[in-house]
């Protein structure tokens, strides 16, 4: 079918896409936000190519988790 003869979302499904935006923001921006802690693991520098990757890797696994209903 074309993609505007779907109907609307339930607001039990709007809902629960809203709390997986939030926990994804929350888990992207609070790895970048927290060097400090980073810091006293003794892990180096959070921007770090390696680290960097390492984070990719950790959210396309949460997000495929996600998408798995």
């Amino acid at each position: 079918g074309v993609s505007g003869d779907r109907p609307a979302p339930s607001e039990a499904r709007r809902r629960k896409l809203a709390v997986r935006l939030v926990a994804m923001f929350n888990l992207c921006s609070g790895y970048f936000l927290s060097q400090r802690i980073f810091d006293r693991l003794g892990a180096g520098d959070i921007l770090a190519e390696e680290n960097l990757r390492q984070q990719k890797l950790l959210l396309a696994k949460i997000n495929r988790m996600f998408l798995l209903e």
